[in-house]
This record gives structure tokens, sequence and C-alpha cells, in this order.
């Protein structure tokens, strides 16, 4: 154990902090394994994986999805910039919707002004876990709650 009060720290010490750190980087490590078993058991899927940032986990999700090139994809205008920068790598339009002064949450008028104008994806993100019901039979909805840590994301879907 590494005493937080100590200036130094042993060669032991250090080398069982650095084990560690190899550990969790060449593979999944136990962290990340306690991570998908808990997502697992809480959200009730058969199946989770934990990556190192949202923006890998988005690119796979919209591969997943297999939605066409040049398609609308709304996000609130108060998004992640990694949601924005994704979307446009992978050749998305980009739609921002406003929102609600009060919840800082997308308001479903502005939603329904981006599915005018051509959106087909709506992108909820909200860390706290607090997101709107929006239910649209035109809309792929994504509500994507961070667990634990900024770097581990879980996604659910919803049509």
């Amino acid at each position: 154990m590494i005493h937080t009060y100590s200036s130094t720290i042993r060669r032991k010490e250090m080398e069982a902090v650095l084990t560690c750190m190899v550990d969790e980087k060449i593979g999944p490590g136990e962290m990340n394994t306690r991570l998908v078993q808990t997502a697992k058991e809480l959200i009730g899927f058969d199946g989770a994986v934990a990556l190192r940032s949202p923006a890998i986990a988005l690119e796979y999700i919209f591969k997943a999805l297999n939605l066409p090139k040049e398609s609308g994809v709304i996000v609130s205008a108060l998004a992640p910039s990694y949601q924005l920068l994704t979307a446009e790598k992978l050749g998305y339009k980009v739609l921002a919707a406003d929102v609600c002064e009060e919840t800082g949450l997308v308001t479903v008028e502005s939603v329904e002004k981006c599915i005018k104008n051509g959106g087909r994806l709506l992108i909820l993100n909200e860390t706290m876990g607090i997101l709107p019901e929006i239910k649209s039979p035109r809309l792929t909805i994504l509500k994507s709650v961070t667990l634990c840590s900024r770097r581990k994301s879980i996604t659910s879907q919803s049509k």
C-alpha cells in the first residue's frame, strides 16, 4: 500500500503501480471487466463493451446503424464537441437542437424542427443520466449515459 503522507515511493510500490497500469493498458483489465459486468447487470443486456473514448463508441454506433452518408444527425446545442466532430468526420450532416433554459435538455419542438430539416438520428447525451422522453416513429434515438468515468460509456438504442 502506498501511504499518502509519504514524500517518496519505494521501488516495490512503484513496480506494483506500473504492473497494474500495464495490465490495464495491454488487456481489458480488472476494472474494465467489472465495469462491463456491472453495466450488463444494471441494464439487463447480454453483452457490453468498454471503450477508451466516447468518440470511438460513437463511431461504432454509426457503423452498426448503417446510416447513409449525408443523413441528418441531431445533437443538442450543448452537446460535447466529440459528437459533432465524429459525425462530421463520418460524412453526416449535423443539426443542432435548441435546449430548454431550465433543464438544459433538448425540447420536443426543436427536435421536430430538426426532423423537418432532414434529421434521421437523434443523439441524447446526459452525463448525469437525466434524459428527456422523446418518441418518434420517423427517428432513431440514441440515449448515451456515461457510467463511472468520462472514458467509459454505455449506450442503449430505442426506436
